[in-house]
């Protein structure tokens, strides 16, 4: 629009009017979308950052918006107006925006349930290896075979020569004194 005015101007109607109409003296297709983006910049950024909710997020996708209508330029068949083509464009950056957001939405989610990574850090591996040491020794074994090399009861019984339930009576024994011993400070209180 126009420096300080409420409308357009009429240098850039007879621009409008002549983009969309195709006539022989039509500007380049930088001119173009510069004329489109004075003209339908703010309605298309007040659209895209309600959409959004975001004004820095708006202000990309407006860019890209445009970009895309620079590149697209030459292929505008002016079977519409220019403004219902960059409304066809802002949809579709708009619809390609929502979809990369639920991608990125379900990798972040696959992301978070992955395991966490086994903690190498020498400290944390001597704070265990102290917590494993306070465990009586069928605790130990059924702890590690259960929990730190992930065996399920079954197997793990199996290769203890247990029954499967004391594998499970135990497992639930050897945590809740590793719980105790956490929460002591490091000491189970029983010797």
């Amino acid at each position: 629009m126009g420096a300080g005015s409420t409308g357009p101007s009429r240098r850039e109607i007879r621009d409008l009017r002549r983009i969309e109409e195709g006539n022989s003296s039509e500007p380049t297709p930088a001119e173009a979308i510069a004329i489109l983006f004075d003209q339908y910049g703010d309605e298309i950024f007040s659209h895209v950052q309600l959409m959004v909710g975001s004004i820095p997020d708006a202000e990309d996708l407006v860019q890209d918006i445009f970009l895309r209508a620079l590149r697209a330029w030459p292929s505008f068949q002016k079977r519409s107006s220019a403004r219902t083509w960059l409304w066809a464009i802002t949809r579709n950056v708009l619809i390609d925006h929502y979809r990369w957001q639920s991608r990125e939405g379900q990798q972040k989610e696959a992301l978070r349930s992955l395991p966490q990574p086994r903690r190498t850090d020498l400290a944390d591996r001597l704070v265990c290896s102290e917590a494993l040491a306070s465990l009586p020794w069928p605790q130990r074994q059924v702890f590690v075979l259960r929990v730190i090399q992930d065996r399920p009861s079954k197997e793990t019984a199996a290769l203890l020569g247990w029954p499967e339930v004391r594998v499970r009576v135990t497992l639930y024994r050897a945590l809740k004194r590793l719980r105790q011993w956490w929460d002591q400070g490091g000491e189970t209180g029983e010797k």
